[in-house]
């Protein structure tokens, strides 16, 4: 069964009855039993599908042409499985693409900081605030400082 497929039945089946979760545990004589069960069908299906996103974008990654975006969701899939060196390798291969890309470079930096690489995530830290524009906040285009001409701002009611 291809991956795509695979996930698509998992979510088919845990959610196909929407609320059973909630039933599950009203049905339970043990409320504290039916949460841990409930818990640990939730992590054996979580792992599940973590597990197969991580394929998808390994052979998403494997293709030619590729793009960054490929590979930094790869390294943060790893970087949540605790594969910390291998998360590293798909940032960095994301930074060949496209090496201006702030939000790869702090994901590389955060990386060495879980893995208690402090040192080397601090230094990176400080050379991306060094780059310019680093303390800009980008501005959302849809959202305005200022009132547009003719509405009432609901802070100040002007």
């Amino acid at each position: 069964m291809e991956p795509f497929e695979h996930l698509e039945n998992l979510f088919r089946v845990f959610c196909a009855e929407p609320n059973s979760v909630v039933r599950h545990g009203e049905h339970t004589v043990e409320p504290a039993a039916g949460a841990r069960e409930l818990d640990d069908q939730r992590h054996s299906l979580l792992t599940e599908l973590e597990r197969i996103a991580v394929q998808i974008l390994e052979q998403a990654a494997s293709l030619p042409g590729a793009d960054w975006q490929t590979f930094n969701a790869l390294g943060s899939a790893y970087d949540q499985q605790g594969r910390h060196g291998d998360a590293r390798q798909k940032y960095e291969a994301a930074l060949q693409l496209n090496p201006s890309q702030t939000s790869v470079k702090n994901n590389l930096a955060m990386s060495y900081a879980v893995e208690g690489k402090l040192p080397d995530a601090e230094s990176r830290l400080r050379k991306l605030l060094e780059e310019p524009g680093a303390n800009e906040t980008p501005m959302n285009p849809r959202v305005s400082a200022r009132p547009m001409a003719g509405s009432r701002s609901k802070l100040t009611g002007s």
